[in-house]
């Protein structure tokens, strides 16, 4: 199990941590006991967060796809000024992006695109 949680330190200031836990079986197979092994994730947070004010506060929409183009792992709240949709339809239903375009541009794209990967371009 992996979870990730906001810590107070003992000298006042807020880390976030990311902390791994793994049960510890016997023999028999039985959990007599975890071990958790916790690391200081809060530079990495910052920056996400600072990266994320960054693609929120510039006049473009950013999304980005996993490597198969199958799902959505990011979508800026930005793209409702250029398509009118939420980041949330959005991230629920990639397809009404194309619903937006001009049939022979989204034709055009999904071509180009096509034709790229089929050449071997990767990400």
């Amino acid at each position: 199990m992996q979870l990730e949680y906001r810590l107070v330190h003992a000298k006042g200031h807020t880390l976030y941590v990311e902390t791994r836990v793994k049960p510890v079986t016997d023999r028999e197979g039985g959990k007599p006991y975890v071990v958790a092994v916790a690391r200081d994730v809060t530079e990495q947070k910052q920056t996400e967060q600072l990266l994320e004010n960054i693609l929120e506060n510039i006049n473009a929409a950013v999304i980005s796809t996993d490597a198969g183009f199958s799902s959505l792992t990011y979508c800026s709240a930005s793209i409702e000024k250029i398509f009118g949709l939420s980041r949330q339809e959005v991230m629920a239903r990639p397809i009404l992006l194309h619903r937006h375009m001009h049939p022979e541009d989204d034709a055009a794209l999904m071509y180009e695109v096509k034709q790229r990967l089929d050449r071997g371009f990767r990400l």
